[in-house]
């Protein structure tokens, strides 16, 4: 794939790819579908990764620090070296539902993972749950949980996953 196919619509077509642009413009990274792409904006440079394919896993996230990031359930770091993949086991996972919008903690130590009615919280570098924060159903959803910058994780009942 060269840089001619991706603006000529390849991106336009997939409502749900991510794209992330790093703070000093010189990447941007794009998740097709669960697959990873790198855009070196400097010469126009697009590769794939090597690392990252998860056929319709659209989760792409960059932390802070732009050391590490995730992508299609990879976490890797930014010259996608890949670290760990999510694979929860089956106690963790049976009954949840995942939704869109994982995020990096600042320095890359901590996912934060959407569940419907939780939010994970797994360990930045190896991928392990470290805990799972359940939010009631009487709350308004996930939109307050996420865009209230006075609303801490803490403040839904946690169960502690060991």
């Amino acid at each position: 794939m060269d840089i001619t196919t991706l603006q000529a619509g390849l991106v336009g077509n997939d409502a749900l790819t991510r794209m992330i642009l790093t703070h000093d413009n010189s990447t941007v990274f794009f998740n097709l579908g669960g697959e990873l792409f790198v855009l070196r904006t400097a010469d126009a440079t697009l590769s794939g990764s090597r690392t990252v394919f998860n056929q319709g896993d659209y989760e792409l996230a960059l932390a802070g620090n732009e050391a590490s990031m995730t992508a299609a359930e990879f976490l890797l770091d930014t010259k996608q070296n890949g670290l760990a993949f999510l694979a929860l086991n089956e106690r963790e996972v049976w009954n949840e539902t995942a939704v869109h919008g994982e995020k990096l903690s600042p320095e890359g130590t901590l996912l934060f993972r959407p569940l419907t009615d939780a939010l994970d919280v797994l360990a930045g570098g190896t991928g392990i749950l470290r805990t799972r924060s359940h939010v009631k159903k009487e709350s308004s959803g996930w939109r307050e949980v996420r865009e209230s910058p006075n609303r801490r994780v803490n403040d839904a009942p946690k169960t502690r996953i060991a």
